[in-house]
Order: structure tokens, then sequence, then C-alpha cells
């Protein structure tokens, strides 16, 4: 090796040391730097499979997918500096697959909206919600969904079952249940600055009428700092738990369809995913999210006089992924 090879070598040895203490070192205070009037857009991709083993009966696939853009603007910086962001939905696109067998439903397409998954979306498309939040990402309040839901109620058609069912969606939707289900889709920054390695804590409990409570608990950690879109960005290791509580009243009366009693036991939930924070603004740039739920069944079903009840065990693994991406 000759003297000018050892020497520009030695000089980018320095300058990767430099540069790999200096990121190391640094120190990031997180909050959400917006300019009124600003607006950002979305779209939010999921992905849901399921796997139910029936026993005797085999097994069962399901699988759907749901896209969906939406469009934030700052209405209004609060003297506190709080953040008063409209939210506004887009285009809307689902399939859902079963025994070889699929539908699709996008709110662009010109087919009437017969399906009430395609009526949803076409109703949904085009309205709003106002959510304030601190500059930390704490959710204040949530305000326009009582709206939107009483706006569905008449428009649903008058079939059996649908009064209950909007009864029990309105119950899950209340004020304190609206702004936990918000803030689980919002990142919460610590108070203080964090550098690579450091973690912070979020609880939250989320009302459920078809499951029961959900208790979350995540754990967010700062991996590195990354170029994401063009964006200076923290790149954020997220690891999430739920636990089910209450024994899901609605979700058991399904079982009633089937004139039978629906038993199930949900295990601890788990996920883990990565978040890319833009360190100027605060903006989410990319979100990545896989969680898993595994769930035992018992549908009983009770005989007539003298004769004994069927049963069937079953088993159902629920995998789910969500993305959402910065869209400009």
């Amino acid at each position: 090796m000759n003297a000018r090879t050892s020497r520009f070598l030695a000089v980018a040895a320095t300058l990767l040391t430099v540069a790999t203490f200096s990121v190391a070192d640094s120190e990031w205070l997180l909050r959400f730097g917006l300019d009124e009037g600003g607006t950002h857009r979305f779209a939010m991709n999921q992905t849901q499979s399921m796997d139910i083993d029936m026993g005797a009966m085999g097994r069962q696939q399901m699988e759907n997918s749901a896209r969906m853009e939406f469009l934030q603007t700052v209405k209004e910086m609060l003297p506190d500096g709080s953040i008063v962001l409209d939210t506004t939905f887009g285009r809307m696109h689902t399939k859902v697959s079963m025994g070889g067998m699929s539908m699709e439903f996008d709110t662009e397409s010109d087919e009437e909206a017969a399906h009430p998954v395609a009526a949803f979306q076409k109703f949904l498309q085009g309205k709003h919600v106002v959510v304030t939040m601190s500059p930390r990402g704490l959710v204040r309040s949530v305000e326009g969904l009582e709206a939107i839901l009483d706006d569905l109620s008449e428009a649903l058609p008058d079939q059996p079952g649908n009064p209950q069912a909007m009864e029990a969606i309105k119950q899950g939707f209340g004020a304190e249940a609206t702004t936990a289900l918000m803030q689980q889709a919002v990142v919460p920054y610590p108070e203080d600055a964090v550098a690579i390695g450091d973690t912070w804590h979020q609880n939250l409990k989320l009302p459920n009428p078809a499951l029961g409570d959900l208790n979350i608990k995540r754990s967010y950690t700062v991996e590195g700092a990354e170029r994401m879109q063009e964006r200076d960005c923290l790149k954020l290791g997220v690891s999430s738990t739920i636990e089910f509580e209450g024994g899901g009243p609605e979700f058991a009366q399904f079982g009633q369809m089937f004139g039978a009693e629906l038993v199930f036991d949900i295990d601890e939930a788990s996920g883990r995913g990565t978040v890319w924070i833009d360190r100027n603004s605060g903006v989410v740039v990319l979100s990545k999210s896989t969680q898993t739920i595994e769930m035992d069944m018992l549908l009983e079903k009770s005989g007539s006089e003298g004769v004994e009840g069927q049963s069937l065990d079953m088993r159902a693994t629920v995998t789910q992924h969500i993305e959402v991406e910065l869209l400009d």
C-alpha cells in the first residue's frame, strides 16, 4: 500500500468516525412544526388475512385489503401551540376474497353502490372530521364523527338489524372512544429531546363493543436518522401488545345467526413496525406495521329435547399489515 492510499484511507476513516459520532451524539426534540393553511395528503393501505381451522370441516381462508386516501389541512394554530386539523376522506378501494371468490369496491367506479361496503365508501368520501392536538401529538378532541354517523343512520336502508348495528357503532364511537381511536393513529412525542437508542411508551384503553375493551401498550425506540422521500427523518422502531377484556358482547351475538352460542378466547396480540418522522415538521413520512392475533372459538348449538347438541371448535389466526404513506 503506497503512502497516498494510506493517507486517503486514514482521512476517510476519520470522516466516517466524525459523521457517525455526530449522529450518535445528536438529540432531537420531536414536535409538530406546521403552518396554518398547510396541507398533507396521505394514503393508508391495510391488508388483513384470516386462517380458520374448523377441524373436521377443513380450513377457511379469507383476505381483504383496503386503501383510503385522506387530506389533512391545518385549519388553525391556537395560542397554546395546539393544532386544529381538518381531515377529509378521499378515494377508497376495498377488495374481499374468500373461497375462491372476490369482490372489489372503488369510490372512483361509476357502478351503482348497491353493496353495503360500496355504499358506505361512497357515503364517507368527502366527509371530514376536525382533530385538535398538542404539538406533541396528544389528541385533545375529535369533532364531526357523530354527525357523520347520524347521517349514515338516515342513509341506511330500513332493514332488520340495521338500527341495532348502528347503535352498537355509535356506542363504540363516543367522545372518549373516538379520542382514543385517533390517538392510536398518532405517534405521541416525548416531553424531552431524544437520541438514538432512547425509548418511550404509550398506554391506551380503547372501548370496542365487538371484541371488548382493548388495552394497548406501545414502545417507541429511536433507531437512527435516515433520508426518506427526500426528507431528513428519524427512524423509530415500534413494538406493541394488545390485551382483550370484556368477552366481546357484540361479537358473541354472531352465533345467534346460526341458532347457537359463540364463545371465544382471544390471546394477547403482538405487533412490530417502523415509522419515519420528518425531523422538521414532525409529520409521519412512512409507517409500516404488522400485527398477529390468535383466537379460539367454540360454536355450540343446543339440541331439541332428548337430542344432544352440536359443537364446533375453531382456531383462527388473523394477520394484519398496515402502511401509511405521505403522498404530498
